[in-house]
């Protein structure tokens, strides 16, 4: 927790020192988030699943863009994500929420306005890159994960029995994380102050947050074993809405 008071003072700092010299810009965006769990089939390769529904999580953006040139710019604010892990055989796909994740990211930005006439005039192009620092939400009394849960498919085939299992030494335990992040927007400018704008982006997650294991019992009576895990990696659409606060100038 201090790691992220820390950001928070800092990116306040940088907030203060830029409002002094020009323009700030708050937004705010909504977070179309799909997670990547790592799939390891006992004797097999590894192989990135989704989990299904993953684009209905609770994820949102509040963003502070601080200038410091004319096209860059330092991004900084608080995310909110909810992760899942997940396993998938050929019919089915399972998952279970495993953390929330508190963020304070940290990206620098670059912002190219499209110096056309008419509609194009109000539309600009930007990318940004950096770091999330994390705080991860734990839950020692109750734990996130129903271990031992099992369910039953019944296809043309036949019936599956999934199952999954944790141990408690391999689900919350990080608390405290970096991430890699990045993206790309199209913003079009409403307003004088008032911008909309979407894009698509990718979080690279470092530490493991869950590890979970699955049994696939098949109709065919063969049961067939693995572990499911997931550091936190995940890619995202964003729409969002952004102000741009004016310095105003002083009148001799």
């Amino acid at each position: 927790m201090k790691l992220a008071f820390f950001f928070l003072l800092f990116s306040a700092n940088l907030l203060g020192q830029s409002f002094k010299k020009g323009n700030v810009a708050l937004g705010a965006h909504y977070l179309s988030t799909i997670d990547y769990s790592i799939q390891k089939p006992d004797g097999l390769s590894s192989f990135k699943c989704s989990p299904p529904g993953s684009v209905g999580d609770l994820s949102f953006e509040a963003q502070v863009a601080l200038p410091f040139t004319r096209i860059f710019q330092i991004e900084t604010g608080y995310r909110f994500k909810q992760h899942s892990v997940s396993f998938k055989n050929e019919y089915l796909l399972s998952s279970e929420w495993v953390e929330t994740t508190h963020s304070v990211p940290l990206r620098v930005g670059v912002i190219t306005k499209l110096k056309k006439q008419g509609f194009l005039n109000r539309l600009s192009i930007g990318f940004s890159c950096g770091a999330l620092f994390d705080i991860m939400e734990q839950s020692e009394s109750a734990p996130l994960l129903i271990n031992g849960q099992q369910f039953q498919l019944t296809t043309s085939a036949g019936s599956y029995l999934m199952k999954s299992a944790y141990n408690p030494d391999e689900v919350n335990q990080v608390k405290a994380s970096i991430s890699f992040d990045g993206y790309m927007q199209i913003s079009y400018r409403m307003f004088k102050i008032a911008n909309i704008y979407f894009g698509y982006g990718y979080t690279q997650g470092t530490r493991t947050l869950a590890k979970g294991y699955y049994t696939i019992s098949e109709p065919t009576g063969i049961t067939r074993t693995g572990s499911m895990r997931t550091n936190g990696t995940y890619r995202y659409g964003m729409l969002g809405l952004r102000f741009l606060l004016q310095k105003k100038s002083r009148k001799v």
